[in-house]
């Protein structure tokens, strides 16, 4: 049996101590050198786990401990919560120098550290009346450290003579590293026999793991050492030093090799922003990463154990029953999953996960679940289709309400028109210059109003065609569009003398009646807005990243850049009288644009004129977006 072992079996006290050896309070120890980590996880377990049973809780650490323990407790505690433990005293921080150095000031004896220690432990005040205390202390590791261990045996000793008189439990911890060979002196013995619970340095069974990769055929008949109450790592590294004095250094070195990986590992996972879980194949929780307290808000050993399907909401358990027994067919699979999950504090989440089936990898044997919180986002979604509903709504309201005054406002003014040309006709020759003037002004107004009526009706019925609103119902061949669209335009474009041409355009995903409308508006405006030479005219489509950007390139008078946005809005015009139209053609192109989720826009043509170019997102991106 290990010297260590053995110390712990007899628990002997010095004969300075004023302790009585047997059954006090729990006294628990961790020697920490090996992975300060899990100290600052064990212990924030241990001062939450107070908190929660209202008990008082007053610590005694360093303060880089204590940053990193606050930060600990934060994670699965409120931050209101943690503050008013503080401020009611519940919860109390304690700097090991000042106190050390308080209890070593003129020389340390009992009646000085009861004093001193007495008074710290009172100014902790339990939340919940006659619940006990608990402290976590770190002076004894300052002196360990300095080397002054007669010192930290006699501190040891006076604390256990606290603990016995006293209603509290109490745990320490050492910088000693379990790899290294102070473990094994007899100093070492003597500060796990003036204490109850060894605990393990490595979370889970990673020191005996390392011990065991580090030389396997070493333990191969290892039945344990019950009697010791030592952890199993740290019982085979004494095992080894007491029985295997030749090769343990080196066992131990490749020991350590295979703990710090593991370490790394760990370290990654701990700090990923997403959370991780481990399951058999039906669903209990093997393993929970500590990134679980801050997304669900248990802690890892909460959670392991249980079934998975304890934290999932009610309607969604067939989804994620169904997703994981795809999971389950298809081996080193990723598949995507979302569903609700309960919160500690009783509300839901709503969480996006990945899970595979790893069942098969030797050193995991297990289904893996990385996870993250979502509900943020998903908020932001319904608050979006919601908002897209309401302006949706808005839209079909105002389009309705504009149809029906372009409609019933025609025939008051053609009304208005023809009686004004019966006014013309009939007094004309009775009327001064002045006064057919007027009626010319007038003639000229009816009939604009006329033509804005007849565009305002052109554009609310611009995806009215039959069939048309189907999105998906069919590609058009752009090139016999294009073909139809010269032949529209064919009296206009030999008055211009315009050359108007197209490379060989594949078919794009938009209903024919909607390219027509958009290529005839376009091409239009390019003889429209032409300059002093005859128009050119160019039609082209090439690929995008996951689209077809479709272009018209003309020679004419071009748009000044301050206007380039602004001329797709609905009668949004550049020229006076002097040119036709009232602005209608380029706002029915961004409308059918827009309805294919597409973009339009303008931008100068080098050597003068304009390149007009709208996307075409393929269907598979358009179901896409539609569903984000």
């Amino acid at each position: 049996m290990a010297a260590g072992a053995q110390t712990i079996e007899t628990q002997v006290s010095t004969a300075e101590s004023p302790i009585a050896p047997p059954a006090h309070p729990a006294h628990c120890l961790q020697f920490y050198s090996a992975d300060a980590h899990y100290l600052i996880r064990n212990v924030g377990e241990y001062i939450r786990e107070g908190l929660d049973r209202g008990e008082g809780v007053l610590v005694i650490s360093t303060q880089e401990h204590q940053a990193a323990l606050e930060r600990y407790v934060l994670t699965g505690t409120e931050a209101r919560v943690l503050a008013n433990a503080k401020a009611a005293s519940q919860l109390v921080f304690l700097d090991a120098q000042t106190l050390l150095s308080n209890l070593l000031a003129g020389g340390l004896n009992w009646d000085r550290f009861e004093k001193i220690v007495g008074e710290a432990i009172g100014q902790v005040k339990a939340r919940r009346a006659g619940a006990p205390c608990r402290v976590f202390g770190e002076v004894v590791a300052l002196l360990w450290a300095a080397n002054d261990f007669a010192t930290a045996n006699q501190l040891e000793d006076y604390w256990n003579a606290l603990l016995a008189a006293g209603n509290f439990q109490l745990f320490c911890a050492y910088p000693i590293d379990v790899f290294g060979p102070e473990f094994h002196s007899a100093a070492a013995a003597d500060v796990i026999r003036s204490h109850t619970h060894l605990l393990a340095s490595g979370d889970s069974s990673t020191v005996e793991t390392a011990i065991e990769r580090a030389s396997p055929d070493v333990f191969r008949s290892w039945d344990g050492a019950p009697k010791s109450g030592l952890p199993e790592g740290e019982a085979k590294i004494l095992w080894l030093r007491e029985n295997l004095p030749g090769p343990a250094e080196e066992i131990l070195v490749r020991a350590r090799r295979h703990y710090d990986h593991e370490k790394r590992f760990r370290a990654l996972v701990e700090n990923s922003a997403d959370a991780i879980a481990l399951t058999d194949p039906q669903g209990h929780i093997l393993y929970a990463s500590p990134s679980t307290t801050r997304i669900l808000g248990y802690t890892p050993d909460a959670m392991t154990g249980r079934q998975s399907a304890d934290f999932i909401h009610p309607a969604d358990r067939e989804t994620v029953h169904r997703t994981m027994n795809a999971i389950l067919n298809r081996p080193r699979t990723p598949l995507d999953l979302e569903f609700r999950a309960r919160h500690r504090n009783g509300h839901w989440c709503w969480i996006e996960a990945t899970g595979s089936n790893l069942l098969q990898e030797p050193d995991i044997e297990a289904v893996t679940f990385n996870y993250r919180d979502i509900t943020s986002r998903k908020a932001t979604e319904t608050a979006l289709r919601e908002s897209e509903a309401s302006l949706r709504d808005a839209n079909a309201g105002l389009e309705q309400f504009a149809y029906a005054a372009a409609h019933d406002l025609q025939e008051p003014i053609r009304n208005v028109a023809i009686y004004i040309e019966l006014l013309a006709e009939k007094y004309h020759d009775r009327l001064d210059a002045e006064a057919n003037h007027f009626i010319k002004v007038a003639t000229e107004g009816a009939q604009r109003m006329q033509t804005l009526t007849r565009d305002l009706l052109t554009f609310t019925r611009s995806l009215d065609d039959p069939g048309a609103n189907d999105r998906t119902a069919e590609s058009a061949d752009a090139n016999r569009v294009f073909d139809e669209v010269v032949e529209n335009l064919g009296v206009e474009i030999a008055r211009t003398q315009a050359h108007v041409t197209r490379e060989i355009m594949p078919p794009l995903p938009m209903h024919p009646i909607h390219l027509l409308q958009v290529l005839q508006n376009l091409i239009g405006n390019s003889l429209r807005y032409r300059g002093a030479d005859p128009p050119e005219v160019h039609v082209s489509a090439r690929p995008g990243d996951e689209e077809w950007i479709v272009s018209v390139a003309d020679n004419g008078i071009g748009v000044p850049v301050e206007y380039q946005e602004q001329i797709f809005g609905i009668f949004k015009r550049l020229h006076g009288r002097e040119l036709p139209g009232n602005g209608i053609g380029l706002s029915i192109c961004a409308r059918v644009v827009n309805h294919y989720q597409g973009k339009i826009w303008v931008r100068p043509r080098s050597g003068g004129g304009s390149i007009f170019s709208f996307t075409l997102a393929a269907p598979e991106s358009r179901r896409a977006t539609r569903g984000r």
